[in-house]
């Protein structure tokens, strides 16, 4: 009779941590060890619940403070206290102070992002949201338009560095397949921002004239100070990198060398060059990142754009 030959055994679904000792990013012996989809999917939730809350948090904050200028323009124009009329803003000059935010919002944004590698993502975290919130206070003392001027461009630069950061600091923690779905959460949470603004601008409305300050100052102060208490929590709260263990202790030892093993080739690490002049022009040469670019500057005149003159028409409308 012949030999009936074994079954083949299906693959495992479990993940590998063999180049994890073999590499010396452990003193453990874990070439024989295997992690199971299971406990993988254990401890992404257990990186999501510390991470992602305080991320879409934060971001929403962002946004919220980004699109309160069209709702600054209105607030109190009934009574004649609106930004426009005490500081004898024209349109022309208006649309200026929404422009020039973005010049240095778009400019800082790569050099913000180069910084963070060279500190530490919740130190450059924590002072893009503490630096942002202490200039959009200072929005509440200015009395002319150079003025106004002046803090809509700062704000630009203290803002600009923030969600590209939070994306390169993604990458640091999940593969490229895993980010996607985390990125939707945190333009939901971009969405959200937009609902409760006009709430909070409705309710400070009520606020115009006391403490002798007009509406659309305390408008400044009220979405400017959120951002400085979340910035000095952001230190403390948000884990700098997988294998990182002063920042990283919500994991265990092994747990961070599983993170950090099944990322993929090429993910950026703490130890890794901050700047690879070779690698950026690769980028430059491949179609997809000019895909990419295009879609997202369609994004980015489609999707905000209204809301910075949106409140203005329906006030117009109306009166």
């Amino acid at each position: 009779m012949s030999e009936v030959a074994p079954a083949a055994k299906k693959p495992s679904s479990t993940t590998s941590i063999e180049k994890i000792a073999d590499g010396g990013y452990g003193e453990e012996n874990l070439s024989t060890d295997l992690v199971s989809e299971s406990e993988l999917k254990r401890i992404q939730r257990k990186i999501d619940l510390r991470i992602m809350p305080w991320i879409c948090l934060t971001y929403m904050f962002m946004r919220l403070n980004v699109n309160t200028v069209g709702n600054i323009a209105i607030i109190n124009a009934e009574q004649k206290h609106d930004i426009k009329t005490q500081l004898h803003l024209s349109p022309s000059q208006w649309a200026w102070v929404i422009s020039c935010f973005y010049y240095t919002y778009m400019g800082i944004e790569p050099f913000s992002t180069l910084m963070m590698k060279k500190t530490s993502p919740s130190f450059w975290i924590s002072r893009i949201m503490v630096s942002w919130g202490i200039v959009a206070c200072c929005g509440a003392a200015v009395q002319n338009y150079a003025g106004l001027i002046t803090i809509r461009t700062l704000l630009g630069a203290a803002e600009g560095g923030f969600f590209p950061c939070i994306l390169y600091y993604l990458a640091f923690w999940f593969r490229p397949e895993e980010i996607t779905l985390r990125i939707c959460f945190m333009l939901a949470c971009s969405a959200f921002s937009g609902i409760i603004s006009g709430f909070i601008s409705y309710g400070v409305a009520f606020a115009d004239g006391h403490g002798h300050l007009a509406g659309w100052r305390w408008l400044f102060i009220i979405e400017g100070l959120p951002p400085i208490v979340l910035g000095l929590f952001t230190i403390f709260i948000l884990p700098d990198y997988p294998d990182s263990k002063a920042t990283a202790k919500f994991l265990t030892e092994q747990e961070r060398l599983i993170v950090k093993e099944r990322l993929y080739d090429g993910a950026p690490e703490k130890t890794s060059a901050t700047w690879n002049t070779r690698q950026a022009i690769d980028v430059l040469w491949n179609p997809t990142f000019w895909s990419f670019a295009g879609i997202w500057v369609g994004n980015a005149l489609g999707n905000p754009t209204p809301s910075f003159v949106l409140p203005t028409v329906i006030f117009e409308l109306v009166t």
